[in-house]
């Protein structure tokens, strides 16, 4: 290494899409320079003290590799359950795990077929396999009842599992919550190798079964029911449901856009205490719903009520920044009663951010005509999403689709 000679003989050729990380690890590995009369040591170099820590590590890919994990799914790596099934969400939403259409993009050639093995109508994507498949779609529905949530539709993996968090906000169930979805994830996987690797039959019942058991393990595991029980947990599926008081039937839709609306703008805020470090996010759509602009950034140590009004604020900046917006008629949308009371109403000067809310009514008595206006959470999920990416940005996130 370092000026010498490196051989590497490898069980197999990389495949294309892991040449690059291949050529990465051999150019590191060549320019490590070996000492004579120094002693070996390690040392992690994206830590002072030069101790690894996975922080850092997520850092480092964060910052230099382009990477944001916690954009792109922030249940994952929270420890809420075994590791394994982690990896195998991670590989999910990487695109990595081979089913029967990854394998024939790799030319696999003992592949006789690439029909779905559980009903065998459709090809066995990522997207058909956990989403799309008439045996498949019916355990989210199922699983999804235990929580009062009678119906949500997707048929992009990405945006379900972006969209999961915003479906149930209760803080105090939302680790069960999260769980359930890696609990539905892996018993789908689970019944599919079944299938192919030791021709059963996949079995509904067995499966929701299989949820139940995952879920309840899980649950317990993870500190959530650590108190309690696993065969009541068993029996009972109500008690998954921290906050049993909140648990009225409640039916959850993807976004669309309201009729009486020209352009609307959903706005939202995601703290982590309170006070605690919080983003805000929002997104504008027109009645076509054509993302017309969505940001998502940091707004630093603030109370979620603050947090709010600044994701309205923010809003207000946007819209009135842009001549296209002259003359429209655009109603932002909070799920905070608070917030939006606050900016319709008086009597808020004892309030330690007043100015803010007055910045605000000066928006409004602006040339655009701008209207504020409660929402339920149920249709503000995208909002939350990048609300909760935002808390984790340096820079703001901000894009225009005009």
């Amino acid at each position: 290494m370092g000026s010498g000679w490196l051989s590497v003989q490898l069980r197999r050729q990389p495949f294309g899409w892991e040449l690059s990380q291949w050529n990465c690890f051999l150019l590191a590995l060549k320019s490590i320079l070996i000492r004579r009369g120094i002693p070996d040591a390690l040392a992690w170099t994206f830590c002072p003290d030069g101790i690894f820590s996975v922080k850092s590590f997520r850092k480092c890919l964060e910052e230099k590799g382009g990477l944001v994990i916690s954009a792109s799914c922030p249940m994952l790596w929270l420890g809420f359950v075994p590791p394994k099934i982690e990896i195998f969400f991670w590989q999910l939403l990487k695109g990595r795990i081979l089913v029967r259409e990854v394998l024939k993009n790799f030319g696999y050639p003992l592949l006789a077929s690439t029909e779905c093995p559980l009903l065998e109508r459709e090809t066995e994507s990522m997207n058909h396999l956990f989403l799309q498949c008439t045996w498949s779609w019916k355990l989210w529905p199922e699983a999804m009842g235990w929580w009062g949530i009678s119906s949500y539709s997707n048929n992009d993996l990405h945006g379900w599992i972006e969209g999961w968090p915003g479906l149930y906000v209760s803080k105090a169930s939302q680790r069960t919550w999260f769980v359930l979805y890696f609990a539905v994830c892996w018993t789908i996987w689970e019944n599919q190798n079944a299938v192919v690797f030791d021709g059963k039959e996949a079995s509904f019942s067995m499966a929701i079964d299989s949820v139940k058991f995952r879920l309840a393990l899980w649950f317990k595991n993870c500190g959530a029911g650590s108190n309690e029980d696993l065969t009541i947990l068993l029996l009972d599926v109500k008690r998954w449901c921290v906050d049993k008081i909140r648990s009225k039937s409640k039916v959850l839709r993807p976004w669309s856009h309201p009729n009486d609306h020209d352009i609307v703008f959903n706005v939202d805020e995601s703290s982590r205490g309170n006070p605690g470090l919080a983003g805000i996010g929002g997104v504008l759509r027109d009645v076509n719903e054509k993302v017309l602009c969505l940001f998502s950034s940091c707004v630093g140590l603030v109370d979620s009520n603050l947090a709010e009004v600044l994701a309205i604020h923010r809003a207000c900046e946007l819209i009135s920044s842009n001549m296209y917006f002259i003359e429209r008629n655009i109603t932002i949308l909070s799920d905070s009663k608070f917030a939006v009371s606050w900016i319709n109403g008086d009597g808020f000067d004892h309030l330690n951010f007043v100015s803010v809310l007055y910045d605000i009514k000066q928006f409004l008595s602006s040339k655009i005509t701008i209207s504020i206006e409660f929402t339920d959470r149920s249709s503000n999920s995208l909002a939350y999403v990048l609300a909760k990416a935002g808390s984790g940005l340096q820079q703001e996130r901000l894009e225009w689709g005009l």
